[in-house]
């Protein structure tokens, strides 16, 4: 084998990923009528901001979805292993900035959403944004986070 150590984390990042997401990543998942109306009010972009260790595979669905409706769509995940928060959401800013993105709706998944919110208030992101949704947010914090505790985004939650 080429790549032992790469194929050990990535089967390591898959089990973590089966073990943790029937809990969360189904609340994820769906998505309330209200919620869909909030959205369906701005017809232009959203930006679905996630913050894990890589892409969860439910989101995609919600891209289709909502790309389906008619919506444009983008996809960011913001990795839970590099740096702080308010590092993430200055890669947030720099994201929408190179994709020249205005009046967009941005929805924070889970911690995403504590990463859209930072964005949102200490980065000036009114300023581009027209709504924010925040979709199942640990605003005061997961004790489910605590295998994951040494890294530094995961201790501030």
């Amino acid at each position: 084998m080429k790549y032992p150590t790469v194929l050990f984390s990535s089967l390591f990042l898959e089990l973590f990923m089966l073990l943790f997401y029937p809990f969360t990543g189904i609340a994820n998942y769906f998505v309330s009528r209200k919620q869909l109306q909030i959205l369906s009010s701005n017809r232009k972009t959203i930006l679905l901001v996630e913050r894990w260790l890589n892409t969860n595979v439910f989101h995609f669905q919600w891209v289709k979805f909502l790309e389906d409706k008619g919506f444009s769509v983008h996809l960011l995940n913001l990795q839970m292993q590099k740096g702080s928060f308010y590092e993430s959401a200055q890669e947030l800013k720099e994201y929408i900035e190179r994709n020249n993105l205005r009046d967009i709706t941005l929805v924070g998944i889970s911690s995403g959403g504590l990463t859209s919110l930072v964005y949102l208030q200490e980065l000036d992101g009114w300023g581009r944004v027209k709504q924010f949704v925040s979709v199942a947010t640990p605003f005061r914090g997961t004790p489910l986070i605590l295998p994951l505790i040494f890294f530094r985004s995961c201790r501030e939650l």
